[in-house]
């Protein structure tokens, strides 16, 4: 039961206002010329009232009083009294209005309340407008905030007399919780409460008063509530209930492995589970309310349902039966990424990575095959070769299991610039043209195998004179190459053949001059030194005239060989720059 008699607040000529709360918020408020000593107050189940009003001293410059029964009070009235006569007289000429003055002051008091009910439409709209978590925030930080409340039954008052007007006596919803939280309390939750103002009256903040069974249970303070808003309140520690907390890490069961060129990286959740050990050692079934505080880049996991979620806090609801210990966890993940190093392996026929990141449980494998070159088609245009081929490239990604769960793996292939998939069915992530994903199941203590083949069209272009003679006659013997191109190439072969061939016969003729030439000089020599009537002169003299003749032979065959070089370079050259076929 919760004690929630609230008075109005009602300005009072020289007194101050009268605001609301449950149980004695203590105060008063000072007014224009009047003194007051009213607190506010709510109910009193005793029946008296400890906050009594100090008597009124009577004031004679204020017609119409009643005297007091103070006597000290009397003898300060009849001094007041005798000397204060002419005051009084004018007083009362000050007091009277004109018919003016009379109209321009409800004019004002006209305007000041349509300006109230202005404000309070505008908040009305704001109220309606933000969300709740930020409305009660800004309540908590504004000061003065007031409310309305109209009253139904006419109430007489007497002139210089108070009142206490009840202003509301509604039940409202209240449920009852015990409410942990750790930083408040490690071990003992609180005895609370969720409210609802179910009244139609906004609830202004102050103390209330809680009973349990017709006993006095405890105190707590409301913040402000709009009609309908829910609040939690605590009043009491729970000593019949204890909560242990256990914080427990590990690796959420999703990874997610990246492949980039020469690098690797690993996605996963890093989770914490806190688990919340409730024993309840009460007679009574209760049900706990458990808040948890929110942390930046973490997020619950799982399938674990909030009962409510403020700014800072989640809350959850849970049962705590009598007798009995009950445990509840609240699964938190962050995620994160991470470089995986990996490290070259021998296998022969593949290069292999191999990678263990020991946190996961999963170590990874990646072998890369290159196929020879697929030979697509040869073009020759004017002299320029162009050759399209596909080069293929298959990885296997091999992930083995070194943990005790089942893990899922979503693998992440990115395909390099120019190369695509041999899998056309596959559809890339959505905004994306190089990044697909491959969902894995990779059960416990096993092993599992992705296998993806990619190709990558290539067209070379480059000059025919500048080819290889070996490469040429390796697309001639090439079955994807057509007959015309096959005998463009040949054509080509043939012309560079026979140029070649003319300067080998020029070099030899050249040669064989240049031998000859040098041996005249050395039979020149020895036709200085020997006789001329001898027979070696003779000799000399005639194997002169001999090299003389070879001389002139060879003299005329270079000069022809020089000009079919000529003619054959130039035709080499019309070959190769002018050369087309497909």
């Amino acid at each position: 039961m919760v004690a929630t008699n609230m008075a109005p607040s009602i300005p009072m000529g020289g007194f101050g206002q009268l605001g609301a709360g449950g149980g004695f918020a203590g105060g008063a408020q000072w007014g224009n010329g009047g003194m007051a000593n009213f607190g506010q107050m709510g109910a009193n189940p005793r029946g008296d009232n400890r906050y009594q009003n100090n008597p009124i001293i009577q004031n004679y410059n204020v017609p119409n009083q009643p005297p007091t029964n103070d006597p000290l009070a009397n003898a300060n009235n009849d001094a007041q009294q005798q000397a204060g006569l002419p005051a009084q007289q004018g007083l009362q000429a000050q007091n009277k209005l004109s018919y003016q003055d009379l109209q321009n002051r409800k004019l004002n008091q006209k305007q000041a309340l349509e300006e109230n009910l202005k404000k309070a439409s505008q908040k009305g709209q704001k109220i309606a407008a933000q969300h709740d978590k930020q409305l009660e925030a800004e309540a908590a930080d504004e000061a003065g905030e007031s409310f309305q409340y109209l009253i139904e039954e006419k109430i007489s008052l007497a002139r210089q007399k108070s009142a206490l007007i009840q202003i509301l006596n509604e039940e409202i919803d209240v449920t009852p919780f015990s409410i942990f939280n750790e930083t408040v309390h490690a071990k003992f939750p609180l005895m609370g409460l969720r409210l609802k103002n179910s009244t139609k009256q906004p609830l202004p903040q102050g103390p209330v008063t809680v009973f349990e069974n017709g006993a006095y249970a405890g105190d707590a303070r409301l913040s402000d509530m709009q009609p309908e808003e829910e609040r939690f309140i605590s009043y009491a520690v729970d000593l019949s209930m204890e909560v242990k907390t256990e914080v427990k890490q590990s690796v959420g069961p999703e990874i997610r492995i990246q492949y980039l060129g020469d690098r690797v990286q690993a996605g996963y959740s890093s989770r914490q589970t806190k688990v919340y050990t409730i024993k309840n050692r009460g007679k009574l079934e209760r049900t706990a309310v458990i808040e948890h505080p929110i942390r930046d880049d973490w997020k619950l996991a799982g399938d674990v349902k909030t009962l409510e979620q403020s700014r800072d806090l989640y809350r959850f609801q849970v049962a705590a039966p009598s007798m009995k210990t009950s445990s509840f966890e609240v699964p938190e993940e962050q995620p994160k990424i991470e470089p995986v190093a990996m490290l070259p392996l021998l296998d022969g026929k593949r290069s292999v990575l191999s990678g263990n990141p020991n946190h996961l449980g999963v170590e990874l494998q990646l072998f890369t095959q290159v196929k020879p070159i697929e030979l697509k088609s040869i073009v020759i245009t004017k002299g320029m070769v162009a050759v399209a081929s596909d080069l293929h490239e298959s990885r296997s990604y091999k992930l083995i299991s070194r943990s005790e769960l089942d893990r899922k793996i979503i693998l992440e292939h990115v395909v390099r610039p120019e190369w695509k998939l041999d899998d056309l069915v596959l559809k890339p992530v959505e905004g994306s043209t190089t990044l697909y994903r491959f969902p894995l199941e990779l059960p416990k203590a096993k092993s599992v195998e992705k296998l993806i083949e990619e190709t990558k069209s290539q067209v070379v272009q480059e000059k025919i004179s500048t080819m290889d003679e070996g490469r040429i006659k390796g697309f001639l013997l090439h079955p994807a190459v057509k007959p015309a191109v096959k005998a463009a190439f040949q054509r080509t072969l043939d012309v560079k053949a026979a140029l070649l061939e003319t300067k080998r016969k020029l070099t030899e003729r050249e040669k064989e001059l240049k031998g000859i030439t040098e041996d005249q000089t050395r039979l020149r020599a020895n036709l200085q030194n020997v006789p001329a009537t001898s027979a070696a002169y003779k000799r000399y003299l005639d194997k002169f005239d001999k090299q003389e003749t070879q001389i002139e032979l060879l003299q005329e065959e270079v000069r022809k060989l020089q000009v079919e070089e000529k003619s054959q370079q130039a035709e080499v050259d019309d070959v190769l720059s002018g050369i087309s076929a497909e």
